[in-house]
């Protein structure tokens, strides 16, 4: 890795130098002397870095939970770190054997991906990511993970795949949009969501209110009581979103039309 390739890798993932020094259990001087002599990375601080974009560029959360972040856990932004190396290092090896040999059907409200007799389910962890929980069949062959291991793979790249292309959807209709969320997910992502409009509002000297309902988060958009202001706010968010969901914290959006 040159100086050009890491200054851009921290470029492209919105790091600046001192969060890359947190995230690499390191000093922010470790990581400026990097900066101006690239040769002396060492190999897993490259394969941390290799790792997040990989996993960036599919859509993939690679940061730790924003709790670990701003409270510098240590122990669980390492742990973190390790978890997006395998996990690359995983879909990496999917992808040079052609992808999945078949479909997995994924679940994210339940956490379980299904193929025929075979079922993997998993754990949505703060961060956006996931974990896997256990794996199990429902016909007579005996278990044997070791046979099975290649199919579990599969399991986890599809998982991963579900994952990256789940959007955030903005259905809207007069002045209200839905951020349509499992209650799961909105105890995981409301903080983010809420963090999100409020920023947003800021920048745009809008007024807003959310409101917790069974079938997501609900925006009302203040003075806004028209379709058009709707769909004015819904745009301006989506391309606001879009843009700071580059840092890692604030994921991409879709707009569905209600």
């Amino acid at each position: 890795m040159n100086k050009a390739e890491f200054n851009n890798y921290l470029k492209e993932l919105g790091l600046t130098q001192v969060e890359a020094a947190m995230l690499l259990s390191v000093s922010s001087r470790t990581v400026r002397r990097w900066a101006e002599n690239p040769e002396e990375i060492p190999g897993p601080v490259e394969q941390a870095l290799c790792a997040w974009l990989n996993l960036h560029h599919l859509g993939l959360s690679w940061r730790p939970d924003s709790v670990s972040f701003i409270t510098e856990d240590a122990e669980q932004i390492a742990l973190h770190r390790r978890h997006t190396i395998d996990l690359d290092s995983l879909l990496q090896k999917v992808k040079d054997r052609g992808g999945p040999a078949a479909p997995w059907e994924v679940d994210l409200e339940r956490n379980c991906a299904t193929l025929g007799p075979l079922h993997v389910s998993f754990y949505s962890l703060k961060s956006g990511s996931f974990s896997p929980s256990f794996y199990h069949r429902s016909d007579d062959i005996p278990h044997d993970i070791d046979r099975d291991w290649q199919l579990i793979e599969d399991a986890f790249a599809c998982i991963a795949n579900a994952i990256s292309t789940y959007k955030y959807r903005i259905y809207h209709a007069n002045d209200k949009a839905l951020f349509p969320l499992t209650k799961e997910q909105v105890k995981h992502e409301y903080q983010n969501l809420d963090t999100a409009l409020h920023l947003f509002s800021k920048d745009k000297k809008l007024s807003y209110d959310t409101k917790v309902v069974d079938e997501g988060v609900i925006i009302s958009l203040g003075k806004f009581n028209s379709q058009q202001k709707a769909d004015e706010f819904v745009e301006q968010f989506q391309k606001w979103l879009k843009e700071k969901s580059s840092s890692g914290f604030f994921p991409a959006v879709q707009k569905v039309e209600a």
